[in-house]
Parts: C-alpha cells; structure tokens; sequence
C-alpha cells in the first residue's frame, strides 16, 4: 500500500496526468458519477440523461474517453460538464485549479482509499 497526501488540508485533491500532462482532481466520495471539465477535453456522444448533483441538474452532458493516470493506475468512466462553479469554489478554497472529480465507483474500482482524518489518499 501506498500513502499520498492530499494537495490541500481542505479538500482531498490529487495530481494525475492527462495527456500526459498534469492536472488536479478533487477526490469525492459522495458522487456516484466522475466529472471532468467541458472546456479541457474533447467531446464524445450526448449522455441520454440528467445529472444532478450539489450544484443542481446538468442536462449537458458528455460521454469521455480520457483517462486520468494516477501513480500508474488509469482512471476511467468520466462524464464531460460544465462544471466551473466548482472548480471556482475549489480555487478560492484552495489555490488549486481541479480538472475534474473523481467519484466513489471510480475509487473502488482502481484501489483507491481516504484517510479523511490525516488527507491521506492510499492506493491498494
């Protein structure tokens, strides 16, 4: 097992690459769908449904396939939104620009666990 700590003391937030390339995604156990920026990826087919989360329904909705690498294991299933709202919020929060969100399937599917007492992320 593998202990990594989080990039912020107010928010579970890891680094993974995309594309070869850096980028911050908040770790949240309490969603059922993974979510990455419309504005950073490209588009696949339309999601036939809604989603609805904190921030209210979402009805503009995307399949993706990028993966999110993260210490070697690939991360999959993302959904593209429009989620800038909280990817503001995160920043002021924390300083931290995330791509997007890992949700609770995705982290039981690639071994990942949450110490939320000590921000630590650790990969099985």
């Amino acid at each position: 097992m593998k202990q990594i700590k989080s990039l912020s003391d107010k928010r579970l937030i890891i680094e993974c690459t995309v594309n070869s390339k850096p980028a911050y995604f908040l770790i949240d156990t309490g969603a059922s769908v993974a979510l990455i920026a419309e504005d950073k990826v490209l588009k696949g087919r339309r999601f036939p449904g809604t989603i609805v989360g904190a921030g209210g329904e979402m009805n503009d909705v995307y399949y993706c396939n990028t993966f999110a690498n993260f210490e070697g294991k690939d991360i999959s299933q993302f959904l593209i939104a429009d989620i800038s709202g909280v990817r503001s919020s995160i920043k002021r929060e924390t300083g931290l620009e995330i791509l997007g969100i890992i949700s609770l399937p995705q982290m039981k599917f690639v071994g990942i666990q949450i110490d939320a007492n000590d921000n630590l992320i650790i990969l099985e």
